[in-house]
């Protein structure tokens, strides 16, 4: 008994993660095809039309070409917006509170949804109006600010020589929560409709807003107040308040260009240019692939694609959640060219299994490309934990916001991008679009390898011992024997 409340007591942030992805991948395929279904009734009118689209091929690219360009400027709305404020909530976040900006999305997504759920019930309504809820969703900072909030907290609360680990697992939450969130929407979607699901979302996010509440302590043991500013609030609020973002965006905007010993800096900047690529990618699969498998030959369902999404997304979640530990445990050379080397895997796997989705016109084709990707899971976990290596842990926060900030410019660039090729190369092969986000993967497994040659020889911040961490492992070794304490703290 002791043994299994000390497994539970290792359990910080991962619930939050899977409850939040959990949401945001039901929301997404959802607000995708009401875009879809509102764009296809604006033209047509009819709902029987709508539903077997797929039977008239010019309309169906037409509607489509409509669809992907309106997906883009719902891109645009919740990220431009998400980017700005996640830029100032993490920084705010290393001198004042984790737990506040870590709650901060689900109160964007809950407003988001009650938007969406409006507009869902008032189907003919105008496609436009969906602008406001990503608007909503986006000022509070959503995926970006959650992202900051949960890999600062994890890096606070864990000891560098265990971090890649426990990011690994802490991410591995994604590719769980996702593919339950995306299962739901399909089957709720299909059988209860669009309002449905966004009832569900609104109840999972204030579900996680109670449990940071409720369970989950603040890892900063002081607040900081910068410079300049005092404690007590001056009477000109408005200014103290703007200082004070400035000075927050000061920090995330600085944290690349700070002076640091060796190379440091460098390989920041190059770890940041994995992840624009990296972003303008994924901004392009996330687009595209509901478009795509909508599209004939493949006309899947929204049940078939949610069931699809989901078991690629598992397939994804296992190697983080099980492999890396288990890697972790039998390899001893734990260095940073190791950890570039699992993310060489996964960059070759996402990249092959991009390509072969070009190609892909049957089922058959499609479950190859989701057990060929299985290991994609693998760069993103691996450059946060060497990223957090190369600060000092007061520049957590800032440095993901900044990662943030930039990236999800990004993701608007490459939104446009890729839904702009998609748009021009539906008439002669939808696949193209493919094909570039796999060359993209390629450069940046180029970049990887050429850091596993240059960093062979790089000290990393490997000093970063959480004091939380220290207190639970004493306490754990009260309660079971040496042996069990080196598989409960992961």
């Amino acid at each position: 008994m002791a043994t299994f409340w000390g497994y539970l007591n290792v359990v910080t942030v991962e619930p939050v993660l899977f409850l939040f992805t959990m949401s945001l991948f039901m929301q997404y395929p959802a607000t995708q095809l009401l875009v879809l279904q509102k764009v296809c009734l604006a033209k047509h009118n009819s709902t029987a039309l709508c539903a077997n689209l797929s039977e008239d091929t010019e309309e169906e690219n037409e509607v489509q070409s409509v669809a992907a360009h309106w997906n883009l400027y719902m891109t645009v709305a919740i990220n431009l917006p998400g980017a700005l404020m996640s830029g100032i909530y993490g920084a705010i976040s290393d001198r004042v509170s984790r737990r506040s900006i870590m709650a901060l999305p689900s109160i964007g997504i809950i407003l988001g949804s009650v938007s969406f759920l409006l507009q869902s019930h008032f189907i003919h309504a105008h496609v436009g109006y969906l602008l406001i809820s990503a608007l909503t969703i986006g000022v509070f900072g959503n995926v970006g600010a959650s992202y900051i909030a949960l890999m600062s907290y994890m890096c606070d609360i864990t000891e560098t020589s265990s971090r890649t680990k426990r990011l690994g697992i802490m991410e591995s939450m994604t590719f769980i929560g996702g593919p339950i969130g995306m299962m739901s929407a399909g089957a709720i979607l299909q059988h209860y409709g669009f309002e449905a699901v966004y009832l569900i979302i609104i109840a999972l996010n204030s579900s996680i807003i109670l449990y940071i509440m409720l369970r989950l302590e603040e890892p900063l043991k002081k607040q900081v107040i910068p410079e300049g500013i005092s404690r007590n609030v001056s009477p000109n609020k408005i200014t103290w308040v703007c200082r004070h973002v400035y000075d927050s965006l000061h920090r995330t905007l600085n944290v690349y260009f700070i002076k640091r010993e060796g190379k440091k800096r460098r390989y920041l900047w190059l770890f940041q240019l994995l992840g624009i690529l990296g972003i303008i990618a994924f901004a392009g699969e996330l687009d595209l692939f509901i478009l795509y498998t909508k599209h004939s030959p493949l006309s899947w369902s929204a049940s078939t694609i949610g069931v699809y999404l989901s078991v690629r997304t598992l397939l994804k979640g296992a190697p983080l959640a099980v492999g890396l530990p288990v890697l972790f445990r039998y390899f001893s050379d734990r260095s940073v060219r190791f950890d570039l080397v699992l993310a060489m895997l996964g960059l070759v796997s996402i990249a092959a299994s991009m390509i072969l989705v070009a190609f892909s016109h049957t089922m058959f084709m499609m479950a190859l490309v989701a057990c060929i990707g299985c290991l994609s899971g693998y760069p993103g976990a691996i450059m946060g934990s060497i990223k957090s290596k190369l600060v000092q842990p007061t520049e957590f926060g800032a440095l993901f916001a900044c990662t943030v900030l930039i990236q999800t410019i990004f993701v608007a660039a490459g939104s446009l991008l890729f839904n702009n090729v998609y748009s021009a190369t539906l008439y002669v092969w939808p696949g193209l679009s493919f094909i570039g986000i796999g060359a993209i993967y390629i450069v940046n497994l180029v970049i990887v390898i050429y850091l596993w040659f240059d960093m062979a020889d790089v000290e990393l911040n490997d000093k970063h011992r959480s004091v939380g961490d220290e207190e639970f492992n004493m306490k754990l070794l009260s309660e079971t024997g040496d042996s069990e304490v080196e598989d409960v703290v992961l």
